[in-house]
């Protein structure tokens, strides 16, 4: 339970704050099959006045390496999912940038095989989860494996 949200990354003071703040600007490639990439094509064809220049790549370039080619200016920024640790290789490598706030999010779920010898098992997994909510221990959770209360994002 809980929610992926997708960022875009650039240096301090760009102006960078949304997807259409991306245009004319070099993003660095995505991964051709990846969620990222598919989340910058279906928000390109839902605002098609904002033309958008983006490369798929099978590169598998490690996202520390591009959060660097934007500090350097190779690129301007870099759109992917604020999970992955971004903000720990930010602040170790004292990088110059910033996160924007989530231009999407995406719920994530955990999946219990709807059968009888599992009823018991989900109804405790839903009825602890809505105590953990209820008493803010999510939202504390999330604050320190995510630097954020990613809860409220949840749709």
């Amino acid at each position: 339970m809980g929610a992926s949200l997708m960022k875009i990354y650039s240096k301090k003071g760009s102006g960078i704050k949304e997807m259409k703040d991306l245009v004319g600007k070099r993003i660095v490639p995505t991964t051709a099959g990846g969620g990222t990439y598919k989340f910058i094509m279906n928000w390109q064809k839902e605002n098609p006045q904002y033309k958008l220049d983006v490369t798929a790549s099978s590169a598998g370039i490690p996202y520390p390496n591009r959060l660097d080619e934007v500090q350097n200016g190779k690129f301007d920024a870099l759109v992917l999912p604020s999970n992955l640790g971004e903000q720990t290789v930010i602040e170790e490598k004292k990088l110059d940038i910033v996160a924007s706030d989530p231009v999407f999010s995406n719920n994530t779920y955990m999946l219990i095989h709807r059968s009888d010898e599992n009823k018991v098992l989900a109804d405790d997994v839903n009825k602890v989860l809505k105590e953990l909510k209820d008493d803010g221990t999510i939202e504390k959770l999330s604050q320190k494996w995510f630097g954020e209360d990613i809860v409220k994002y949840m749709k």
